[in-house]
């Protein structure tokens, strides 16, 4: 006899809650089976009765559907199927997943312990407590253990060291704290092992993790390690290892990386990003040929990158970016880069380091990803960059190029790219006039020489920034619905000319609008009401006339409105009182008149360069300026 731990679909309606813990046992090795003999009497086993009621007490059965558990014979209780066959110990996968366990206390660990031909067991996020000790170990089967998301706010219990037959163990954002325990060399069939984000976890890496010579994947992201990495990699010096994933990222590791990183021969991942690793990337990382993944972002690396890391003919992904790389980049370095898609290298603007290649020198890679900010990349816009027609995010911020950039470069990459910086270089020439960039985000072409008219580009992008160059001519009228989910709009330091158009206040998302230092003329359209999410306006240093919209007033966001140095006249709007959250306004350089119409100080500072001004209680004010800031100085992140 045996029983069996399944459901027929009549028990579907009347059980849903009791379902709910067991939809998730995606294979079990007993099934309901077919009696041939329907008078056969079978009994229930006391040791399965009582593994079932032991279960029982860790689930939450507020509508009694497990009311029937009860009595001797277990074959009888809803849910529960009996056969001369099998029995509830020839259970092997388990998967209670999400499922809220939290008031069986540890009693949970003893009622699965039962379960001795348990191969897989999944308790993630189940609000556990895990006792720390087990008196003996039954599920001595268990091959596959996940324990992750429970956040058990202790050491790592000693019990799962004599779980041998381990090949896989998640224990990720439970908070284990302390040092890695040594006894995790007693798992010698472990391929994978997943500690990530406990953050407690400190002290050095063991060495011994080499001498698990099965070990695949290691896990050890976010937590406090805070050691140099030598004798963890030398614990993987001659012997052979299966290593193909292993992620150091978000601790406190530091000191250069080894030679003998080149010793995991077998590494497909490698992770280290958000450390303290200084020093050049060894030359034995061409060693790693089946490398795909290299991370070493946001790192204190203050070396070279070796001509060896032109040998990764693997390579799709590297992140070398936020750190302080110095040297030379040559196409040795390249070489054999045929699978890179995605790359990220920036240092910081005081280091150097140069791209140094042919001008009509062709990379074996197609790119979709390149971020390359202050490196020497100029000052001409090379052919390796050209060719890159799949391009989907760009930036080149700082990199050193005045060259002119052909327009068919943009209009190949219209279709698909999403984020195009290339700020902070002196790149000349006009823009493509019509384009249409369906996928695009993120403009910024800032602090170039780029002249001509205002590209008229149709866009969803929310940041546009074209501020500090010789843009002539003026703004769009439809500028409205060419760009209609933008944000952020920086213009200022060019040489656009023109009114206003009134479209702009179409763009009910708009926050940012920055038209500092143009030739922008006549009045200013009084049609705001929509923009409920527009803070900052900086129009200063332009020749504006006539008065201050009052639908600015309708602008309940408004933190800063700088309209100085234009030659706006009349009285200032009294709608202007509803910006309560009004910080910054400078309203100096024209020539206004009548009381000022706000209801207490500013905390920043109010400039009016001329004249003195009645203050709402009949007060007289003479106000300088104290604090100007300049809304183009605002940008994105990378």
């Amino acid at each position: 006899m045996g029983v069996s731990v399944g459901f027929s679909s009549t028990h579907l309606p009347i059980l849903p809650v009791f379902l709910l813990y067991f939809a998730a046992l995606f294979c079990l090795d007993i099934i309901k089976l077919c009696f041939s003999d329907a008078n056969i009497s079978i009994l229930c086993l006391d040791s399965e009765r009582e593994g079932l009621l032991s279960f029982k007490t860790t689930l939450t059965d507020p509508s009694g559907r497990l009311s029937s558990w009860t009595g001797e014979e277990c074959c009888k209780w809803s849910g529960i199927e009996c056969s001369n066959r099998t029995g509830l110990t020839s259970l092997k996968y388990l998967n209670l997943g999400f499922v809220k366990l939290d008031s069986a206390g540890t009693d949970w660990l003893q009622a699965l312990n039962k379960l001795s031909a348990l191969v897989e067991l999944r308790l993630h996020w189940c609000k556990l407590q895990v006792p720390l000790s087990l008196p003996f170990i039954n599920f001595t089967s268990l091959s596959v253990l996940d324990l992750s998301e429970n956040s058990f706010n202790s050491e790592i219990p000693e019990w799962l060291f004599n779980l041998t037959s381990l090949s896989k163990l998640y224990l990720r954002w439970n908070f284990f704290n302390g040092p890695i325990p040594g006894e995790f060399a007693n798992l010698k069939l472990l391929e994978v092992l997943d500690l990530s984000d406990n953050l407690d976890l400190g002290g050095e890496i063991p060495s011994f993790f080499g001498n698990l010579s099965r070990l695949k994947s290691l896990d050890l992201s976010a937590n406090n390690l805070n050691s140099e990495i030598q004798e963890f990699l030398g614990g993987f010096s001659n012997r052979p290892n299966n290593l193909v994933f292993l992620d150091l990222s978000s601790n406190s590791l530091e000191g250069e990386l080894p030679e003998s990183l080149g010793n995991l021969k077998n590494l497909k991942f490698l992770v280290l990003f958000g450390n303290s690793f200084w020093g050049s990337i060894p030359s034995s990382i061409g060693s790693l040929s089946s490398l795909k993944t290299l991370d070493l972002s946001y790192n204190r690396m203050n070396g070279t990158i070796p001509q060896s890391f032109g040998q990764l003919s693997e390579l799709v992904h590297a992140d070398l970016m936020e750190n302080s790389w110095t040297g030379i980049l040559s196409e040795a370095h390249m070489m054999k880069l045929g699978r890179l898609e995605y790359v990220r290298i920036t240092t910081e603007p005081t280091r150097y380091l140069v791209f140094n290649v042919s001008y009509k020198w062709v990379p074996p890679f197609r790119l979709k990803f390149i971020h390359f900010d202050n490196c020497l990349v100029g000052p001409f816009f090379p052919v390796w960059l050209q060719v890159q027609s799949e391009l989907a995010s760009v930036s080149l911020r700082n990199a050193g190029i005045s060259d002119t950039i052909p327009g068919d470069w943009f209009s190949k990459l219209s279709s698909q790219i999403t984020y195009l910086i290339l700020s902070n270089n002196q790149i000349q020439g006009k823009l493509p006039h019509h384009l249409e960039f369906p996928n695009l985000r993120a403009l910024d072409l800032g602090s170039n020489h780029f002249e001509g008219p205002f590209p008229v580009w149709s866009t969803n992008a929310s940041e546009i920034s074209l501020q500090d160059n010789l843009f002539s001519g003026s703004l769009p009228e439809n500028i409205g619905s060419l760009v209609p989910r933008l944000q952020r709009l920086y213009l200022s330091w060019n040489r656009l000319d023109g009114k206003v158009p009134s479209s702009m206040c179409e763009l009910e998302d708009l926050q940012v609008l920055s038209l500092r230092s143009n030739k922008l003329y006549g009045e200013l359209p009084n049609c705001w009401h929509k923009s409920r999410m527009l803070w900052g306006i900086d129009m200063s240093n332009n020749t504006l006339t006539g008065s201050i919209p009052s639908s600015f007033g309708s602008l309940a966001s408004l933190s800063v409105l700088m309209l100085n140095n234009n030659n706006l006249d009349g009285e200032i709007p009294s709608s202007l009182q509803n910006c309560t959250g009004l910080t910054s306004i400078d309203l100096g350089g024209n020539r206004f008149s009548g009381n000022l119409p706000l209801r207490r100080p500013i905390a920043a500072a109010i400039g009016f360069c001329r004249g003195e001004i009645n203050g709402s209680r009949g007060e007289r004010h003479v106000i300088y300026v104290v604090f100007r800031p300049v809304l183009g100085n605002l940008r994105w992140g990378s």
